[in-house]
Formats: structure tokens, sequence, C-alpha cells
């Protein structure tokens, strides 16, 4: 049986097949120098957190999945109302209804996903049912349900992460191959591209498998990108203002093939603060009933340092991390989506 071989030209990491196994490896030890392998072990810090359910706003969400705080706002999207988004006051978490119609008309929403902040700190919604962003200030839709800006992306735009700033749009592009992340104008126009997704070695002709496999999460604050991979234990970092991609590798060194990359997950998602890069790391097999929650958050400076690693008490799916004091997280439980806090000060070692 000869080895099959994988490079990834991303930042140039070697995926080798062991023959006693029965999936890839990713590695970095033969060209890429600069890749960071770790696992637990480089964590000295660990921090295990409690949860206290927010029971009073877990009753008033039925399908939620994503969720951002700006300008003393918790906003959670909702997927089965005739609204698409409840709102939340910081920090006294008051909960003060669903607002936002859904709709084709200008500044509505069919299905909004995911969210983000702009520097201003307006909230930033995809929809990729119409290919469109839309800006919006929390405090102007309270008051008047009215929105700021909205943007028409290309039809051909497969977006899975957005985010505006210096009046550019950035997005990931499941159809695209030739760069990881994209920069348009306000317009969709002028089209930048930045980094590399991983490449096979070989040509794949399953169009299916190589959509999933890039399926990224995206976060922004200033000119800092942070990327994480459903598929992949791998995290990317990119500096837009130095111009530096970071690559991190764990907390294990498994990369699936064609056939079995239906049968693990890897990161949820990934958030980017004022001080660190949280990580949502899963790592389960997607067979079991409580597959998309995960407990595990890794936290890294904006160099790829190692700073702690935070255990959840309760598995999440989705989070946001509140001026690095707190965590709010959303859990699928029997009774629907709840909605938990962690506090970070208050973890124990």
């Amino acid at each position: 049986m000869n080895k099959l071989i994988w490079v990834f030209f991303l930042s140039t990491i070697v995926i080798s097949c062991n023959k006693n196994k029965t999936y890839n490896t990713l590695s970095n030890d033969q060209i890429n120098k600069e890749a960071i392998l770790f696992d637990d072990s480089n964590f000295n810090n660990t921090m295990k957190l409690k949860s206290i359910e927010l029971s009073d706003i877990s009753d008033s969400l039925i399908f939620s999945g994503t969720l951002v705080a700006t300008k003393n706002y918790l906003l959670i999207n909702e997927i089965k109302t005739d609204k698409f988004i409840h709102i939340i006051k910081l920090p006294e978490e008051r909960y003060l209804g669903k607002y936002g119609n859904k709709g084709k008309g200008p500044g509505e929403i069919i299905r909004a996903w995911p969210f983000s902040k702009s520097e201003e700190g307006n909230l930033i919604i995809l929809d990729q049912r119409q290919k469109k962003i839309v800006e919006i200030n929390p405090d102007s839709l309270i008051i008047n349900n009215s929105f700021e800006k909205e943007y028409h992306l290309s039809p051909s735009i497969e977006c899975d992460g957005v985010s505006i700033n210096n009046n550019k749009i950035f997005f990931l592009n499941v159809g695209d191959t030739t760069s990881r992340l994209f920069e348009t104008n306000l317009k969709g126009h002028n089209l930048k591209g930045y980094g590399k997704l991983p490449q096979l070695s070989y040509s794949s002709k399953n169009i299916e498998f190589l959509n999933q496999i890039y399926w990224s999460d995206m976060d922004y604050k200033k000119s800092l990108f942070g990327i994480s991979y459903r598929f992949m234990p791998l995290l990317q970092i990119f500096n837009k203002e130095k111009n530096k991609w970071t690559t991190l590798i764990g907390p294990e060194n498994f990369m699936p093939s064609e056939q079995n990359y239906r049968k693990r997950t890897f990161y949820n998602m990934i958030k980017i603060t004022s001080n660190y890069i949280y990580a949502l790391y899963n790592g389960k097999n997607m067979d079991k009933k409580d597959w998309q929650d995960a407990n595990v958050i890794y936290v890294f400076n904006f160099e790829g340092k190692f700073i702690k690693k935070l255990i959840l008490d309760r598995g999440i799916r989705n989070f946001e991390v509140f001026e690095d004091k707190f965590i709010y997280g959303l859990g699928g439980e029997v009774l629907g989506t709840r909605l938990l806090k962690f506090d970070i000060l208050k973890g124990k070692r």
C-alpha cells in the first residue's frame, strides 16, 4: 500500500497517511516550520467555568444559533418567527423583545446568519438566502425598526462569514478556491483575495467534499481576522496590516478523507475581543446526540500564543465574549435553545 500524500499550500502544511491508521494527519514538520502544533499540554492555565442558565430569556428563544454583543446589547438571531432578532440589554440582561421584519423588502431578512459587528459597533447580518448584508444600529432598530445600510453580494458568492470595515466588505467564499479571504468595495466591485485555501495534491471531483472541508467561520477585529474550520483541527489568524498569516493545528492531528469527513466536527466558532482570540472546540463524532454542543474554549493572543483553556460545565453550539469577563453561549437542550452565561473571572483551576 503506497503512502497517500496531501499537500496544503495554505501555510504549506503536509498531510501524510499512516498505514496503520484509517485517517490522515495534519503535519507541519517537513515543510512549514512556522505552523504551530498544540495540544492540551501547551495550556498551563486551565479553568473550569460554571454555567448560569438565563431561563427568562431562554424561554423566548425558539430556534436560535448565532449571537453578538455590541453597544451594550446581546443580539440573538431567530429562525422560526416573523422577527429575526432578539435584543437583550447588557449588563443587566433584560430581555427587550423581538425585532426586525422578515421578508424581501429593504432592510428585511429571510434567514439571519451569521452575525458580526462593524468597528462602529453596528450589527452586520448576512442573509444567505437573498445574498445581501444588512447593517443595523440596535438603538435605531428598537426605536423605529429602521436599518442603516444594505449591501448586495454577487449571486455567485457562497458566503459563510462576512464583515465590514473601512468601507470594505470582507468575506469567505466557499465557491471560490483562488483565495481564503476576499475583499470588495461596498458595491461588490474590485475583488481582492488574501491567503490560500488548503489544496489537495490531487484533483478531487467531489464538489460536496471540497465545499464542506473548507467550511469555516470568521470573526474580525480592526485589522485582525480569525478563521476556524469545522472539519479540520485548524485555526488561522490573519493580520492584514502586517500581511501575516498564523496557522494553528490542534489539539489533535487529524484530517478526514473524502470517505470519512462527515464523521467528526472540530471547531464550532471563533471570536476576537480587544485582547484575545477564543476558539470553541468540539472534536465529537457526529453520530452522537449532542454532537453540536462543545465545552472547550482555547484562548490565544493575537500572535497565536497559548493563554488558557476554558472548560465549560455545559456544552454550547455558539458563543459570544462580553468584555473578556463573560461568555454567553447557545446550547441545544430538550426544552429548546437555552442561553447560558459563564463568568470567566470566577473560573476555578
